[in-house]
């Protein structure tokens, strides 16, 4: 018994009474499953779920019994019970991506480890869940750089990544997408230094690569952590070499797409910076690429930045209207990243109005969203527009909560336009409470 309760622990919080069965056979212990079950269920160890689907009942206890086994075992037990997943849902194996890779990543199974890491990885940005599709890239690159690993890149690196033949190029290639696929998750998750690293460390790959293609996509995602971090020109400098690059090949698809990136990108840095009529003109371009190509994802994504553009210039019914059409396709296509921003961008709308209560309740939708796929920086500047919201209804209690939570959130993104606008507005409050010391020494924070 004690031997299925661990193999169950080693499957998981959650478990399949046929995967046990399967791996107690191939490992002839001779144990009545069944019987075993039905044992931790009267100890109040585990509850039957459905589908053959069995849980352990509290998440310690699983936590304990996994440590307390042997790693060499361990290791043993991850490397069997990855096979018999595999072997055993291979018409629906994508429900199963985040177990198998887990599975031979802790087995120790590289070249399988691999594989799955990046479907798991994969699998995980699609739904948004940033924050476990970090984690996933991360080991998957740690493999990579591992020398048990027999296909490790180690030798690419000392020599430079110059590649000898097309397998070594592939490897190479695939290493610079996993890398900026990651890049792009640190951005997305607030990490911005994290994301500068990686591609300061892969553009001398990128460089060797010498494609066109993967020069101008590297472009755009340095350019656009660069207007993360507020250093606009060399945002500027990045995005227009991508630009430059993809504009020249544009009739091809892949190239087509990349200047479209590029183009959104620089059109919302143009906004930034206060650049109204060149961000116009960039959106006008982007509006004759995506017609052609009938896009309906960057489609949305222009709505969204259009509303953007007629809001800093004061045109709040074009503005709502966009926003409108940006979450109508959100909600069409199942776009949840860009349905954040629609209801975020509503919500200033709404805020600006005089509609307070439907400002408050559409950012504390945003924030909701935004911290379930691990969005620090747009949660942040959710609870900045709440304690503006309750700024203008005078309640300045809750305005300096948000408010302070937006600060604490931008401190440790380093985000310094957040922390100067934020330690103003803070100032603002205290000056409307009388409290006139901190009002100043925030003023001066700014």
């Amino acid at each position: 018994s004690k031997r299925v309760l661990q193999s169950a622990a080693v499957m998981g919080v959650q478990f399949y009474a046929s995967i046990l069965q399967s791996l107690h056979g191939k490992l002839k212990t001779g144990i009545n499953i069944t019987d075993a079950l039905k044992e931790f269920i009267d100890k109040d160890l585990i509850y039957k779920g459905t589908a053959g689907q069995y849980s352990f009942k509290h998440i310690i206890s699983r936590d304990v019994i996994y440590e307390a086994i042997l790693n060499s075992n361990r290791k043993m037990l991850h490397r069997e019970i990855g096979f018999l997943l595999e072997d055993s849902f291979t018409k629906n194996q994508d429900l199963f991506y985040y177990d198998l890779a887990e599975h031979f990543d802790k087995a120790e199974q590289y070249e399988k480890a691999v594989v799955y890491l990046e479907k798991a990885g994969s699998k995980a940005r699609g739904l948004f869940d940033n924050n476990n599709a970090a984690e996933y890239y991360q080991k998957l690159i740690y493999i990579l750089e591992n020398p048990d690993y027999t296909d490790n890149v180690l030798n690419l690196k000392k020599q430079k990544w110059k590649t000898r033949n097309k397998e070594e190029k592939n490897k190479l290639t695939a290493f610079i997408s996993f890398q900026s696929d990651l890049g792009e998750l640190y951005a997305v998750t607030g990490k911005w230094d994290h994301a500068e690293n990686i591609y300061k460390s892969i553009f001398p790959a990128v460089k060797v690569v010498n494609d066109p293609l993967c020069l101008a996509r590297f472009s755009n995602q340095y350019g656009h952590v660069f207007h993360l971090k507020g250093d606009f020109n060399k945002s500027t400098d990045w995005l227009n070499k991508g630009i430059q690059i993809s504009r020249g090949k544009s009739v091809q698809p892949e190239y087509e797409d990349v200047l479209i990136d590029g183009l959104s990108l620089l059109g919302s840095l143009y906004i930034d910076e206060g650049h109204l009529d060149n961000a116009e003109n960039v959106f006008l371009e982007l509006h004759k690429l995506i017609s052609k190509k009938e896009d309906p994802m960057s489609l949305t994504q222009l709505n969204g930045q259009l509303g953007v553009l007629y809001l800093r210039q004061g045109k709040m019914s074009e503005s709502y209207a966009h926003f409108e059409k940006q979450f109508s396709k959100c909600r069409k296509y199942g776009y949840k990243n860009q349905s954040v921003r629609a209801l975020a961008n509503m919500g200033v709308i709404n805020n600006i109005q005089g509609d307070f209560k439907k400002a408050i309740k559409l950012f504390s939708k945003v924030i909701q969203i935004a911290e379930e796929m691990g969005d620090r920086r747009v949660a942040g500047q959710m609870y900045g527009n709440l304690g503006l919201a309750y700024f203008q209804m005078h309640n300045y209690d809750l305005a300096l909560k948000y408010m302070h939570t937006l600060l604490s959130i931008s401190t440790k993104l380093n985000d310094k336009n957040s922390m100067i606008s934020v330690n103003n507005n803070i100032g603002y409050t205290h000056f409307e409470l009388g409290s006139y010391e901190k009002a100043i020494q925030h003023c001066l924070d700014s």
